[in-house]
């Protein structure tokens, strides 16, 4: 490859740090796969004191992070190296972690569809009585 991407500077998508620097320090790293919908499953399987769960997507706050075992709440991001999102966890397990609003994508495709069909009926039957 033409460009290479210095080493000091390379941090993973999502990760685990005891602290929130002014660059990214991975202490812990974590399995991961994200979803076709922009979402992430990710699992933690050892975790030995409370640590900053980081997610290098752009900040910001509708990005969530649900322990998908326990049902516990969604909790809200705080900002990370000035453009990430990080969450303080405290065990180990299976995390989603979702930016809110693509929850609505689909029932705002479903409403729009249903409005452009609604005008072409009704733009079909007015054309005809004229």
């Amino acid at each position: 490859s033409l460009y290479a991407i210095n080493k000091k500077f390379f941090a993973p998508t999502i990760f685990l740090t005891n602290v929130l620097g002014e660059q990214p320090a991975v202490d812990v790293p974590v399995e991961f796969q994200k979803l076709p919908d922009g979402s992430y499953d990710v699992t933690i399987k050892e975790l030995s004191s409370p640590m900053q769960f980081v997610l290098l997507e752009p900040y910001n706050r509708l990005w969530k992070l649900e322990q998908t075992r326990d049902n516990k709440q969604e909790t809200i991001s705080k900002r990370a190296y000035g453009y990430g999102n990080a969450w303080e966890i405290d065990q180990p397990g299976q995390y989603r972690i979702e930016f809110w609003p693509r929850r609505l994508v689909w029932p705002a495709v479903f409403i729009s569809a249903a409005a452009a069909v609604g005008s072409l009926l009704y733009i079909f039957i007015f054309s005809k009585r004229t």
